[in-house]
């Protein structure tokens, strides 16, 4: 009885691993990107003028999730609004652009941080609102750089970020870039 007990629980294990082997390897990039979509959000902050971008939900943290969005987005915002539900907002580096929020009821799938790297990759936003899409795109450098006079007291600064060649445009800011692995790219 043993035996056969302890062949079963081996025959399932192996089963549980062949399935996940081969559901992982055999995604491409666009679909481990079209995966990854449900950790972005649409994001609207109103403050006398209504913005919109978006937002990644990156770690789990008591009752919800944190999201990491940018901060002009949010920036001087009266009420936050992600997907629909209020979004509370944590803290913010002027400097970096980034806004960290806290929104209930929600969860972070499958996240996984990675340098950024060379080819292909996956920009995921609210462009032109009209809900959260996919784009393909290729990134031209290992590490590109930009020059934050753009961002509010930057202080003409310098800040590493990510080169692409993407769609990109109103409602982008604060989505997510994946490389070709499925992996957050930072």
């Amino acid at each position: 009885m043993k035996k056969v007990i302890k062949k079963s629980i081996i025959a399932i294990l192996l089963l549980v691993f062949l399935v996940g082997l081969f559901a992982c390897d055999n995604l491409n990039g666009h679909e481990r990107a079209e995966q990854f979509k449900s950790n972005v959000y649409t994001v609207v902050a109103e403050s006398g003028e209504t913005k919109q971008g978006s937002a990644v939900a990156v770690a789990e943290y008591e009752d919800g999730a944190l999201l990491l969005s940018n901060y002009h987005v949010v920036q001087n915002a009266d009420s936050i609004n992600v997907s629909g539900k209020r979004a509370e907002l944590l803290g913010y580096s002027v400097y970096h652009d980034l806004a960290v929020l806290f929104i209930k009821g929600i969860t972070a799938q499958n996240v996984v941080f990675s340098s950024s790297s060379a080819g292909k990759n996956y920009t995921i936003g609210n462009l032109g609102g009209d809900g959260i899409r996919v784009f393909e795109g290729e990134n031209v450098s290992e590490s590109g750089v930009i020059t934050t006079d753009k961002l509010v007291g930057s202080g003409r600064k310098y800040v590493p970020v990510i080169s692409t060649y993407s769609e990109s445009g109103k409602g982008m800011s604060g989505g997510a870039c994946l490389n070709e692995k499925g992996e957050l790219e930072a």
